[in-house]
């Protein structure tokens, strides 16, 4: 499907990691004194409401470089997996997630949390604040950004002659096709 080619372009194309198949029900903050893990204990990532699934095709756990991973889950080789990650860039980061925090955002309060530790986070760099540029075609995901009151401009239809420039950062979710036919642009900006 469109989602799962973009997520796999993005990880694996933009970022150099790669997406497998594990989906667990549980998984282990690892970097506690990171702030996209406030107030996230041991107990709040494991079996989420609905179905239990806590994330879903997780990284393969990164072992050298700029990324860093900030939550961990196991499989049959121990815990070798990462649902989120973190990437320093120049003077930038960006954290990568699998975990369903937008998916289950209205049903899970510590996913509420987790989004708004990250939104928090990348908004605190010491740079002047800008809007940040979406890459979204999710009308209910704009609506939960709105109610965290993030300030951003949705370029996904534009993105051929949106002026990354004017952004603080790009938040990018799920299906936007736009992005494989920008690819150079995109990877420009990075």
């Amino acid at each position: 499907d469109t989602a799962a080619r973009i997520a796999r372009y993005i990880s694996e194309e933009l970022f150099k990691i790669t997406m497998t198949d594990q989906s667990p029900a549980i998984a282990f903050p690892l970097a506690r004194g990171n702030p996209v893990l406030n107030n996230v204990g041991q107990e709040d990532l494991k079996f989420w409401r609905e179905d239990n699934f806590v994330s879903g095709k997780d990284f393969k756990k990164p072992c050298s470089g700029n990324i860093r991973s900030l939550v961990d889950s196991g499989g049959v080789g121990g815990l070798i997996y990462s649902p989120m990650v973190e990437i320093l860039m120049g003077n930038g980061r960006a954290v990568l997630s699998q975990m369903m925090i937008a998916e289950k955002y209205d049903q899970e309060p510590i996913a509420n949390l987790i989004l708004q530790n990250i939104l928090d986070y990348l908004s605190s760099a010491p740079v002047p604040s800008k809007a940040a540029g979406l890459l979204s075609q999710d009308n209910f995901f704009e609506q939960k950004l709105n109610s965290l009151g993030v300030r951003y401009e949705n370029i996904a239809k534009k993105l051929d002659s949106a002026d990354f420039s004017k952004y603080s950062s790009l938040l990018i979710h799920k299906d936007t096709s736009e992005l494989l036919k920008n690819e150079s642009k995109i990877k420009k900006y990075l």
